[in-house]
This record gives structure tokens, C-alpha cells and sequence, in this order.
């Protein structure tokens, strides 16, 4: 991080200064086609960065737990966004993702579960059934309070 002291004189002899701080590094933004994948599926990393005029790319980095279990690089255009495809691991588990910048000194992560069809199933049922059950408790403490 790197602090910036200025000082501007105006014509009439005033004196104004002032303190910008500035993050070294670019900012990163990524999405996945989906949160939930099933082995060996096709899905979509997506995301923007800022760029210069010289062709970079951002390091990829998939962990499950704290094991890396693959390292890729993707292109970025010259207007910043950057696109690839991947197949998602054979193995069934909670993964992550970090994207970081060319520079080395930002990056950005995302969590996804690989698991097979019908355990998806099971956990987008308990997914629905927990916000089901939020939204009842909500009604219910409502009617409470109308009553």
C-alpha cells in the first residue's frame, strides 16, 4: 500500500493538501457457471481484471482443503475480462478457487462442492428446505405479531 502526500498552491495563495492511499494491485472479479458441479462436467470461469496495453494473464489456483489440486493460467483481453472453460476434478469434495492478478498481489476466491448427481440433489433439497424453513419462522413471528 503505498501513501501519497501532495501539496497544490493556488493562484490566491491557498494551500490545499492532500492524502490518497492507493492499493497496489489490480482488482479481480470472478464467477463460475455453477456453484455445484458433477465430476467431470464442464463448467465456466469468467471475471474481469484491470489491464495495460501489454497482454497478461491471471494465475489460477484449485484447492480442495488446503491441498492444490491444479494451477492454470488464463488470457486476459485488452478490455480486462477473461474466459475459459474447465472440466470439473473426478473427485467429490469442497473446492476452491483463487484467481490472482498478473502482479501477483490481489486475488479473489470462490467456493464450489463437485458431487455426484443424486448428492446434488440432496444438497439442494436441504438448501430449499432451510429457506423454506426461514421464510415460515418469518410468517410465523408476523402472525405473532398481528395477533
Amino acid at each position: 500500500m503505498k501513501r501519497i502526500l501532495g501539496l497544490v498552491l493556488s493562484t490566491c495563495f491557498s494551500v490545499i493538501v492532500f492524502s490518497q492511499t492507493i492499493t497496489e494491485g489490480a482488482t479481480i472479479s470472478f464467477r463460475l457457471s455453477g456453484k455445484y458441479l458433477v465430476p467431470k462436467t464442464n463448467y465456466t470461469i469468467s471475471g474481469e481484471t484491470q489491464t495495460g496495453k501489454s497482454p497478461i494473464k491471471v494465475k489460477a489456483e484449485i484447492m480442495l482443503g488446503s491441498t492444490t489440486t491444479e494451477k492454470f493460467e488464463i488470457p486476459v483481453d485488452p478490455k480486462g475480462n477473461f474466459k475459459i472453460a474447465r472440466m470439473a476434478p473426478d473427485k467429490a469434495g469442497k473446492y476452491s478457487i483463487r484467481i490472482t492478478g498478473a502482479d501477483n498481489k490481489k486475488s479473489s476466491s470462490l467456493d464450489f462442492t463437485v458431487a455426484s448427481p443424486g448428492d446434488l440433489q440432496a444438497l439442494l433439497y436441504e438448501q430449499v428446505k432451510a429457506s423454506v424453513m426461514l421464510a415460515f419462522r418469518g410468517l410465523d413471528g408476523a402472525n405473532n405479531k398481528v395477533k
